[in-house]
């Protein structure tokens, strides 16, 4: 609608039902009474709004500001701490201050496993392109550089996909020449760090032998880190797997520092604000002479050849602290193979030698005894009162029993047999009589037998500081009927008496028993380390007795000489022409009827103040006189002459 002075007028003020004109000052002017309106009539320039629509307007301001007012309050009182924390996240950085891991030593102070300075391929996920072709591209150009595949790449980022904010170490042996490369293409590699870092370092080009006594190192698994991240490991940490590395683990790591800086909008580093110090992992010191246990391997290698047998143990340790001066399994790895990313190939050599070089057979190989078993059974029977030193059994070839022979290894027997020929001849009639007795003679007995199996530490763990030893199995009549079904019969008792059927030791346990009748009667914890030295360990590890007493002195004393005996007129003849006299006990431990026996050898010397027990196991060898035997006599032979007073 127009007027005459061609003002045009809202269709609004027409909804509104509103008389408008237009005053002489070109106003428009509302013509209701001035009491509807609340104003005096044409003062008011402009148009009104219902109560209504004042209601309304009220209402929506009403929840305008109610709204603010409460997420004010929760950002600020409710969330707070929260948000006041990420605001210091994004101000504060927090960087963890790694601690050197602790070396190991030898008892001469030769260095084992230390740390060597390494260049570090480090992937950031975080920081690498977010779309996935350029990704893909970076990650391309980081495989080529580090010599990782990109498949294993792609596997570590999924693996650690819920850590991205953390680092993935991709290797420890980048090149000078590669890591000089990324440093000038760092534009183009984002996300890819070279640092300086460390790498172990094992001394197994001495003795190879000593990588299953040290272990390894390698890196934390996703399992591995589930478990003990409560105790601050992180996703990129390496840690011990196997030997020392593991059992020590806690002592080597130390403890690790952190250092929180303030950072600015650039992300420069402002100021320290707070600084924790890393404490360096202890270096921990063995009782291992690393020069005997490369002595021992060369002896092997001499003895048996490549051609031979190849699962050897052999055991040297001090009788009168239970200290060991070599441990030995053969065949055995190379500890620097794991500190660094295997390929697949260099692992099969590994996991599927039929030889098994990863097992340590020392400390948890389970072999039958042999009768080297049998100076535990002469010493329970003299104990118990069976017999005594003269007693005389007559060894006719064997015994028979109903329908069933046990023989003597000897055609026709060794004749009239005490206790110490009975042990220097390995004659198993005397030891058929002590155990399971016959006709009128009682013997021990299959739960007499097992007692002081035990009592020399058969059948549980030596203790020894190693992750994975294994226990042995003494057998019993309720183990039988449980397991098999079957009762146990005069003939398990025979075979039990000379260190045959099932009965099952370690190398290690043979070696700890034979120390117990060196020593007069203690049973000694074996260990590894004599010593730790750190910022938080200063501590000498003194010898742990766990069994003292076990057999009088006297009786002890007629085990021994039937032992020396061995090395004079028995099985051992070659050991008496050394330089100190040595006492020991062959043995030859059938186990299939399709494959040689296991040789066997324990021994200790010199014979009237001991100072060091040897023991010798050739798998599938043959005779323990032929075998094991000659091994025994070079190690003694060195020995004398480089380490005995």
């Amino acid at each position: 609608m127009k007027n005459g002075n061609n003002f045009e007028f809202s269709p609004f003020f027409e909804e509104q039902g509103r008389e408008m004109f237009i005053n002489r000052d070109n106003a428009p002017v509302d013509t209701r009474n001035d009491s509807d309106s609340g104003f005096s009539s044409g003062s008011f320039l402009g148009v009104t709004f219902s109560s209504k629509r004042y209601r309304l307007a009220f209402i929506l301001l009403s929840v305008i500001f109610l709204t603010l007012l409460f997420q004010s309050f929760k950002l600020q009182i409710l969330k707070g701490d929260y948000y006041a924390s990420l605001a210091d996240n994004n101000r504060i950085r927090t960087n963890i201050l790694l601690a050197k891991r602790g070396e190991i030593y030898d008892r001469n102070g030769v260095l084992l496993a230390g740390n060597v300075a390494s260049f570090d391929g480090i992937l950031s996920p975080s920081k690498l392109p977010s779309d996935e072709s350029g990704r893909d591209g970076v990650l391309q150009k980081i495989s080529d550089l580090t010599s990782v595949p990109k498949a294993e790449i792609d596997s570590l980022m999924l693996e650690y996909s819920d850590s991205r904010n953390e680092n993935i170490i991709l290797t420890k042996e980048l090149s000078y020449e590669s890591a000089l490369l990324a440093a000038i293409q760092s534009a183009e590699l984002p996300g890819f760090i070279v640092d300086s870092g460390t790498k172990r370092l094992y001394a197994t080009d001495i003795a190879k032998s000593l990588s299953h006594v040290l272990g390894y190192v390698s890196s934390i698994s996703l399992d591995e880190f589930n478990d003990m991240k409560t105790s601050g490991y992180l996703r990129t940490d390496t840690i011990g797997k196997q030997g020392l590395e593991k059992y020590y683990e806690t002592i080597l790591r130390g403890k690790y520092g952190k250092k929180s800086i303030e950072i600015n909008a650039f992300n420069e580093e402002k100021t320290i604000l707070v600084e924790e110090k890393p404490v360096h992992g202890a270096n921990i010191i063995l009782s291992i002479d690393t020069e005997l246990q490369s002595e021992i391997e060369k002896i092997l290698d001499k003895r048996i050849g490549k051609g031979g047998p190849q699962k050897q143990s052999v055991i040297a340790l001090d009788p009168n602290t239970g200290n060991l001066l070599a441990l030995i399994s053969r065949p055995s790895f190379d500890s620097n193979s794991f500190t660094k990313r295997m390929n697949e190939l260099e692992y099969k050599i590994y996991t599927e030698d039929e030889n098994k070089p990863m097992f340590p057979r020392a400390i948890l190989g389970e072999f039958p005894p042999g009768s080297t078993f049998k100076p535990i059974v002469a010493s329970a029977a003299l104990a118990e009162g069976i017999i005594n030193e003269w007693t005389s059994i007559s060894s006719v070839g064997g015994i028979a029993v109903s329908k069933w022979f046990f023989p003597d290894w000897k055609s026709g027997g060794h004749g009239p047999t005490n206790v110490k020929k009975a042990i220097s001849e390995s004659v198993n009639t005397f030891f058929y009589y002590i155990g399971g007795g016959y006709e009128s003679f009682n013997g021990l007995g299959v739960s007499k037998i097992s007692e002081y199996a035990k009592k020399f530490g058969l059948g549980s763990l030596t203790g020894i500081d190693l992750p994975n030893e294994s226990s042995g199995f003494i057998p019993s009549e309720e183990w039988k009927m449980k397991e098999k079904n079957e009762q146990w019969y005069i003939g398990d008792t025979y075979h039990y008496a000379i260190g045959q059927g099932d009965i099952l030791v370690t190398p290690l346990q043979i070696a700890n028993a034979t120390a117990v009748i060196a020593n007069g009667g203690t049973l000694y914890k074996p260990r590894l380390v004599e010593r730790i030295s750190g910022p938080d360990y200063n501590e000498e590890i003194l010898p742990i007795a766990t069994n003292e007493k076990i057999i009088s002195n006297k009786i002890l004393q007629i085990i021994k000489e039937g032992m020396r005996q061995t090395v004079v007129s028995g099985s051992a003849q070659m050991l008496n022409s050394l330089v100190k006299p040595v006492a020991g006990k062959t043995g030859t431990a059938e186990w299939s009827s399709e494959k040689l026996p296991h040789a066997w050898f324990t021994s200790f010397g010199p014979y009237n103040e001991p100072e060091i027990v040897v023991t010798v196991l050739v798998e599938e060898a043959g005779e323990g006189s032929s075998v094991a035997v000659p091994i025994a006599y070079d190690i003694y032979s060195w020995w004398f002459e480089n380490r005995s007073e």
